[in-house]
């Protein structure tokens, strides 16, 4: 029987996972890995196999913590922001000077 799944964990849920490597992945884990996937298969028809497996594992490494991990909320008072989240908004306050809105906890 299906557990109710609460609010603020929406969009979570997994929906398959890779059994002997504790990979699991949902909604949003789909759209990045598989957009990344998609991405490297098409520049790996135009180029070879081997830029293929390159590209693939190399931006798969880098979508698969983007869309699961999530900022330590020890580090910041808004912590527990996804990464995702988190990466954009620096990236806004970096070359956008728009508010990054995280500020460092105190000691």
């Amino acid at each position: 029987m299906a557990h109710h799944i609460p609010q603020k964990l929406k969009g979570e849920e997994r929906y398959f996972s890779i059994p002997y490597l504790n990979i699991h992945f949902n909604k949003k884990g789909i759209l990045y890995n598989g957009s990344v996937t998609a991405i490297s298969a098409i520049i790996g028809k135009m180029t070879n196999m081997w830029v293929f497996l390159a590209l693939f594992l190399i931006t798969n490494f880098i979508a698969y913590p983007l869309a699961h991990g999530t900022v330590p909320k020890r580090r910041f008072e808004g912590g527990g922001v996804s990464l995702d989240e988190y990466v954009l908004r620096i990236v806004k306050y970096r070359y956008m000077n728009k508010n990054l809105y995280l500020r460092k906890r105190g000691n």
